[in-house]
């Protein structure tokens, strides 16, 4: 059961693109401070090896005092709540500027409950949370309620499909991402995609963006820079689509002074729906606010 819903942080970051790489790479992330990534994510979980979890630490600590991310989001990813480098993670992570931690195969609230606590201490960041089981994905809407902290919902395609049985396939996945980004949605977080692994393949990577924002997502994990400009595009309203957003939020307000509740615009009813659509445009063609 969940409790009484928390309010989230106040969050205006715009993540089309978060950038992921090993922790232990200092070249990576030059490269990803040189990328346009909205978010760029150390990992200190899949992509680094057991014997190799301390010097990933020390590099993460390295990366930050040498390199300058501009506005870029920082994110961090742990190692899980039940692992034995999890108080370790969360130490070096309350040492540093660290603007999110995301946390790998949540499935309950004291997941979350547990991350928090051990980042008391340090207001700074928030939680992407990822979903990477048929449970966490049927109760991610009850944890990611668990803490104020909790900014993103990200859905983790190659452990889910490993637990579940679904196909990799795209297309078998709907369903699964469509759940998470209407939880996501109902709790006003974001929610982050699946990562796409043909970092030669940009058409089908703009496919699978495309669907992805189709689906209500906000952005989407790439494992190379070459990937992040396709996926900033997708993830970018249009010119049309910005032009629209404008003159519907015009058009409401010019009405609301006139004391009515709905307008027309070029025809078509507009009501306050039509004006958290055009927000939503609106926010994501605008760079992020810090």
């Amino acid at each position: 059961m969940a409790g009484s819903a928390v309010t989230s942080v106040p969050d205006r970051r715009r993540r089309r693109s978060l950038l992921v790489f090993p922790a232990t790479e200092l070249r990576m992330a030059r490269k990803a401070a040189a990328s346009n990534a909205d978010c760029v994510i150390f990992d200190l979980e899949d992509a680094v090896t057991l014997d190799k979890k301390s010097q990933a630490r020390a590099v993460l600590e390295e990366a930050l005092a040498e390199i300058d991310f501009g506005g870029k989001e920082i994110c961090v990813r742990i190692n899980s709540v039940n692992s034995a480098e999890f108080a370790d993670d969360v130490n070096v992570v309350n040492r540093l500027p660290i603007h999110a931690v995301v946390v790998p195969k949540v499935e309950t609230s004291d997941d979350v409950r547990t991350v928090d606590a051990a980042l008391s201490g340090n207001p700074g960041p928030t939680l992407h949370l990822a979903v990477e089981s048929p449970r966490g994905l049927l109760d991610c809407r009850d944890f990611a309620q668990a803490s104020p902290r909790v900014a993103a919902l990200l859905f983790g395609s190659g452990d889910f499909v490993a637990a579940s049985g679904f196909s990799s396939d795209e297309s078998a996945l709907a369903v699964p991402r469509s759940l998470l980004s209407l939880a996501a949605s109902s709790l006003g977080i974001d929610a982050l995609d699946l990562v796409f692994g043909n970092v030669a393949d940009l058409d089908g990577l703009g496919r699978s963006a495309a669907a992805g924002r189709a689906l209500g997502y906000s952005g989407k994990w790439v494992i190379h820079p070459g990937q992040v400009n396709t996926v900033n595009d997708a993830f970018t309203p249009n010119a049309d689509e910005v032009e629209r957003a404008h003159r519907t939020l015009a058009a409401m307000s010019q009405a609301q002074e006139q004391g009515k509740g709905a307008a027309t615009l070029d025809g078509v009813l507009i009501d306050e729906a039509s004006i958290r659509w055009a927000e939503v445009v609106v926010a994501r063609s605008a760079p992020t606010v810090t």
